[in-house]
This record gives C-alpha cells, structure tokens and sequence, in this order.
C-alpha cells in the first residue's frame, strides 16, 4: 500500500505489472467526472463503482503511459509504468491532501478555544499556544498549550497517548504527574521542553513563550477549578 501526498502540480507515477490489479484511491465522497490519457485500453483502466478510485490492470503488451482524472474537487495527473524487474508493484495507492488535513486541525484548534472560553473564561483566553514540535507526527499532539501553571496537551480521538516528561536543564527527561480527560492530558508543569515518547517513536514539543516565574492561579490554589476562602478565627466551617 502507497500513500501520495496530493498536490495539483505534481505528476505521480505508479507502477503496475502484467497480471496484476493496481486500485488509486481518492478522497471519500470525491466523483470522477473524466478520464482520459495514452493507451488506457492497454493498461485495463477502469473507474469503480464508488466513483472516487479506479483500476489498472496492465497488458502484456502494455507501454508506458499516462493518465489524467478530472474529479468533482480536483485534477490528478499521473504516470502509468511497467515495474522493472527486481522492483515491486503498486497495489493498491492512497491520495492523502495535507491542506485538508491542516483545515482540518485548525477547525480542531478553534473549538478547543471555544470550549477552553466557555470552560475557563478569560483564563482560558490567555493561554500561551506558542508551541512547536518536532519529530515523529504519528504521536503529535493536535494542540499544546499552557495557563501558567498546567500545560495541555491534546490529541485526536481515540489516538494512543505517548508517556509524556520534562526534561531539565540538566538535560535529563523527568515523570511528571498527569490528569486524564477526554482527549486532553493536563500536565502538572510548565516547561522550556517536553518529550513523547511511544515505543520507537519520539517527538519533541517547545514552548516558545517559557516564562520561568509563571504565575499563581486566580483560585489560589495549584488547580483552577479549586478556591482557596481564608477565614476568620471563630467563623463557622
């Protein structure tokens, strides 16, 4: 299985060999309108029924070739090969479209402040987002921030959490505690660096606005969500 990153002014080339069904998958809900190219009678080209893939399904006697696939959304040109001898086949090929993807985590983005507005009120607002990250995207958080006090991070659905730690400014990585909820782990600290960490996989998150002082929450107490009322010698509990 192959996955193609799409970009409209990219020819992709696919390798198909004699005998063998190769199956180009598009975006879901995504309808093939035209079709059309070089010798694509040689090569089996076939739209499924679905309307957003087609087969190839080459001839003994089939050259090299290309096609281009006019969608309701989109343009792809690609190139159709004979696999040399010694090199795999495409079996089956995925288009993945980094643009959605990053709409898609923006959106994502956006109701989180939504929701940190209506859950934290003006705490909420000032959270520092200026995160960055590097390394493996397959343990990324969608979203980091922090108030000061915790930092935050999240991810999608469902998706494994890395074990998450601190690392020091001796450069040693550090367990921190967390709390759990939902999709969003609450981190009990602010730091200059964190790293996840999952099986082999690694990724780095930075926080670009680190303040070492930080600041005291409004409650007066480590948590947000608990307040802190003094009282008077010989007020009643």
């Amino acid at each position: 299985m192959r996955f193609v990153d799409y970009d409209p002014n990219n020819i992709v080339t696919i390798y198909g060999r004699v005998g063998d069904d190769t199956l180009v998958m598009f975006d879901k809900g995504e309808k093939i309108l035209d079709l059309g190219g070089g010798d694509t009678d040689a090569w089996g080209v076939g739209v499924i029924t679905a309307g957003n893939g087609f087969f190839i399904k080459p001839t003994a006697t089939s050259p090299n070739t290309n096609v281009h696939v006019v969608t309701d959304k989109r343009v792809y040109s690609i190139d159709m090969k004979l696999a040399p001898r010694g090199q795999s086949n495409f079996l089956t090929v995925w288009y993945k479209y980094p643009d959605q993807e990053a709409a898609r985590r923006a959106a994502d983005a956006n109701r989180q402040r939504a929701s940190d507005l209506l859950k934290y009120g003006a705490a909420g607002a000032a959270r520092n987002r200026n995160y960055s990250e590097q390394g493996s995207d397959s343990i990324a958080p969608l979203e980091a921030s922090d108030d000061g006090t915790f930092t935050y991070f999240r991810f999608a659905a469902h998706a494994d959490i890395p074990a998450i730690y601190t690392v020091g400014e001796d450069g040693k990585e550090h367990v921190i505690p967390k709390n759990v909820e939902d999709d969003v782990i609450q981190v009990h600290a602010v730091a200059r660096k964190f790293v996840l960490r999952s099986g082999n996989l690694v990724t780095c998150v930075f926080n670009e606005s680190y303040d070492p002082i930080g600041k005291r929450p409004s409650t007066n107490t480590a948590s947000p969500q608990v307040e802190r009322v003094l009282k008077t010698p010989g007020e009643s509990q």
